[in-house]
């Protein structure tokens, strides 16, 4: 924490930039998520701590591993070992937490590394979208798209069943009209 206000801070105004941090830090409307490079949470706001439904201290201390899906390990470790080696200085994939009573919530997880002075490795911050409601409004997007296809597809159906139901009244009116000719001149004819 302290390279980010203390970098730059003269001694005097680091107290002010570290309450001006922790307001930032706990107020912030997504996740974040301050880790030691062995992947310890150290720091939670309260975003990232309704996002996966445990206590701050239930966070504390807990490797992230722990409340995460494996499913993007491979990925993540990849990713994470760039990351300590300099290669990159962030990376952000799709992520699942997994909270307290065990339910599997998707994420936005975007990870950067937080050097010191000499330009070592130190800490590990992450900001953490909850996708839950953007996912869900994406299903109900898609499902309008199906049902907006369905009825065209039932208008065309419609259209089609209309155009065949025109040539066969049609095809009535001539057996009748020939019918009637039929009769007519049988009607004559005797």
């Amino acid at each position: 924490v302290g390279v980010w206000y203390e970098a730059g801070a003269s001694l005097e105004r680091a107290p002010m930039a570290r309450s001006l941090f922790e307001v930032v830090f706990q107020n912030a409307p997504i996740g974040v998520v301050l880790g030691d490079l062995a992947g310890r949470i150290q720091y939670a706001n309260e975003a990232f701590c309704r996002v996966v439904d445990y206590g701050q201290d239930d966070l504390l201390g807990k490797r992230v591993g722990e409340i995460s899906d494996a499913s993007t390990s491979e990925d993540e470790q990849r990713l994470g070992n760039e990351l300590l080696s300099g290669k990159r200085q962030s990376y952000q994939l799709e992520k699942k937490f997994i909270k307290k009573d065990g339910t599997r919530i998707s994420t936005l997880l975007n990870v950067s590394m937080i050097r010191g002075e000499d330009g070592k490795p130190e800490r590990v911050a992450a900001h953490v979208v909850d996708l839950t409601s953007y996912n869900r409004l994406q299903q109900e997007l898609s499902q309008a798209e199906r049902l907006q296809t369905l009825g065209r597809l039932s208008s065309a159906i419609a259209h089609d069943f209309n155009n065949l139901l025109a040539v066969v009244l049609g095809l009535i009116s001539e057996l009748r009209d020939d019918n009637e000719t039929v009769r007519s001149e049988d009607t004559r004819l005797n």
